[in-house]
């Protein structure tokens, strides 16, 4: 039985509203109109629509499209109060699952967040480190994806290691991605080379181009062909025998791959010989390089300094090129020749009473270098690219330093035989002298060098 009283209904199943109102009619035929909310606790299922507000307790809904308050929602917007699950991604109290994808959708990403989480099967998990890093590899799926970087003599001093190639070699990068520093040197040019009867000494050699940058990148999977050139080389010639029609200069080192713009520093020039025995050669001048080689003392013909050639990699990969111009002959007689130009400094003037020594080398930190590297110099630091002493005529040469940095110095009477330029320093030959009863002796460039290094 169905009971109407003023202040309630009973008896009736269920009331449905066909809108957000229910009208109730009395015997006038006057409306009541009743807003369709509903109060109060609802302890059974839901089916249906409820368009209204809906308050109090959902202990259980199969689906929830909005719910402004729930003490519990199983299976509503997969939260729970243990775990959020978006697709195969989880969070719950114990762990997290990141799910999986593939290298192709994670670079599909744009302005991806630094600290983003993946894990991708067969490589592991890695992180975003932001677009200098990359992304990274913070845990491998097996034990043949450890991170290897392999190529050159690899020592470790505190946090950084160095890769240094005293010869050409690979640099190979497997399962890690790094920035790194890197120093590449040059071949040191030969000293000047003249013949007996000579009447001039010999310029010194240019030093090897230095270029220095801390902005490398090595990527996963990279492959790095790494080439040290050789220092500059001049054959003696007997007395009264013609001089070389050829001057030779260092070779260039460089650090090549397809993933990379390649860096280039360039051989130090060749150090001017004595111009009245270059028949039918090109009279004597000095060649630039890294650094130009020096002009020989100022006989028949003369020569003029080689300048500096910088690679013009400046800013490549926080890159700075060192290189300066050689020194000068002196006229008239003694004839004493100038030095070869150093990656610090220019080479020096010959004047009446000394030959020009040689340009002083760049010194350059742990930073770049390990300490087992260059030659030390007159600062902090290790020196490389420093240019060869010149020589003079007779005896007239009492000062022929070579560049701290491997220069060597230019040869004088009564030495046993000619320096070489320290080798992997990219040091530059000193200039051969000779006399009109002496063999002429050349000394020859230093070898370059290259040095990867990074934390």
């Amino acid at each position: 039985m169905t009971v109407i009283r003023p202040n309630s209904i009973t008896g009736i199943n269920s009331i449905t509203a066909q809108s957000s109102t229910v009208e109730f009619y009395d015997p006038s035929g006057n409306t009541i109109t009743v807003q369709a909310n509903v109060t109060g606790n609802v302890t059974g299922n839901v089916v249906g629509n409820v368009t209204g507000n809906l308050t109090g307790n959902a202990d259980s809904a199969t689906t929830a499209t909005s719910a402004t308050t729930a003490t519990t929602a199983t299976n509503a917007l997969g939260i729970t109060t243990s775990q959020i699950t978006v697709g195969d991604s989880f969070i719950k109290q114990s762990a997290v699952g990141l799910g999986t994808t593939t290298s192709t959708a994670r670079d599909a990403g744009i302005s991806t967040a630094p600290g983003t989480m993946i894990f991708i099967p067969d490589t592991g998990m890695q992180v975003y480190a932001g677009a200098t890093q990359g992304w990274r590899t913070v845990a491998n799926t097996d034990d043949n994806l450890v991170p290897v970087i392999s190529g050159g003599t690899i020592t470790t001093v505190g946090s950084r290691t160095y890769h240094t190639f005293t010869s050409s070699g690979t640099l190979t990068v497997t399962n890690d991605s790094k920035t790194a520093n890197f120093l590449v040197v040059a071949g040191g040019g030969a000293g000047g080379n003249g013949s007996a009867p000579a009447l001039a000494g010999n310029g010194g050699g240019g030093a090897g181009g230095v270029v220095a940058g801390n902005a490398l990148p090595l990527a996963d999977g990279g492959t790095y062909t790494v080439t040290v050139g050789a220092g500059g080389a001049l054959s003696p010639t007997p007395n009264g025998g013609p001089s070389p029609l050829a001057q030779y200069n260092g070779a260039d080192s460089t650090i090549a791959s397809p993933l990379i713009t390649t860096i280039t520093a360039k051989g130090g020039g060749t150090g001017g010989n004595d111009a009245s025995d270059d028949t039918p050669g090109p009279g004597g001048l000095a060649q630039p390089g890294g650094s130009g080689g020096g002009a020989n003392g100022s006989s028949p013909g003369g020569s003029s300094p080689g300048s500096a050639t910088q690679p013009g990699t400046n800013s490549l990969y926080g890159a700075t090129d060192y290189g300066n111009a050689g020194g000068t002959g002196v006229v008239p007689s003694p004839y004493n020749a100038g030095g070869g130009g150093g990656a610090g400094g220019a080479g020096g003037n010959g004047d009446p009473s000394l030959a020009g020594v040689g340009g002083i080398g760049q010194p350059f930190g742990l930073d770049y270098t390990p300490t087992a590297s260059g030659t030390p110099g007159p600062s902090t630091g290790q020196y490389f690219g420093g240019g060869g002493g010149g020589s003079g005529y007779g005896s007239n040469n009492t000062q022929n330093l070579g560049g701290a940095g491997g220069g060597s110095p230019g040869h004088m009477p009564g030495d046993p035989g000619p320096t070489n330029g320290t080798a992997n320093t990219g040091g530059g030959g000193g200039g051969g002298w000779c006399n009109n009863s002496a063999t002429s002796l050349t000394v020859n460039g230093g070898s370059g060098i290259v040095i990867i290094s990074y934390t």
